[in-house]
């Protein structure tokens, strides 16, 4: 827009080149889907660098503290957990454009885990390979009330507890799809603030996300 707006200003002073370059940017469509796509798996590549397994130091297992090591072994780490919101507020085009993005990060992880809530968890599935029959599942919503995440962050909490010290099903990533008219803020500090939180939310929720802890 700030370029758009100078180039007004600046009609009849500038170059061809330039008048050429602009009409080309104006021109330019991207698909938000992409760009979606590219910034969530810029987090999760990230994130993938870290394991919380148990330290050897002594000191630290004393305190119960768990601290992030560099995994070097595996193209794959650990599981990811994938919430999605099915609850009313949610569309139903929101609901079933979230299952490629799922499908495309699944290939990062050796688990996926699939959760689908409204006020409490209304799907639990656990994949390690995505099918077309599970896509399909993806695409389809299975609930539409109202909008709760404490049933999600207390599975996560419970999970995470079962097999923190098991580098297989360790939580590498959490992603959570949500228009978070939630009580989001209320519960949130039920898991345990080392694991990854990513939260996917449409433009008509973003002034819900004050104080959620997370990338947004």
């Amino acid at each position: 827009q700030n370029i758009r707006q100078a180039s007004e200003r600046n009609k009849g002073n500038m170059s061809a080149k330039c008048e050429m370059f602009l009409k080309k940017l104006f021109k330019i469509k991207v698909d938000w889907e992409k760009i979606l796509k590219s910034s969530l798996q810029t987090i999760l590549t990230k994130s993938d660098y870290f394991t919380w397994a148990k330290p050897r130091m002594s000191v630290y297992s004393s305190l119960d503290m768990y601290l992030p090591s560099i995994c070097e072994d595996s193209q794959e780490y650990g599981t990811l957990i994938v919430a999605r919101d099915e609850s009313g507020s949610m569309s139903d085009e929101e609901v079933a454009k979230c299952g490629a993005i799922i499908a495309d990060a699944k290939e990062h992880y050796k688990k996926i885990i699939i959760l689908k809530h409204d006020t409490e968890i209304q799907y639990e599935g656990e994949f390690e390979e995505l099918n077309d029959d599970v896509i399909k599942m993806l695409c389809t919503r299975a609930t539409c009330g109202g909008t709760s995440h404490k049933d999600v962050f207390d599975y996560i909490y419970n999970y995470w507890k079962k097999n923190r010290f098991d580098d297989e099903n360790t939580i590498s990533c959490v992603i959570l799809m949500t228009d978070c008219c939630s009580d989001i803020q209320q519960y949130q500090d039920t898991v345990p603030s080392e694991i990854p939180m990513v939260y996917l939310v449409p433009e008509a929720g973003m002034s819900y996300t004050k104080d959620i802890r997370g990338k947004i």
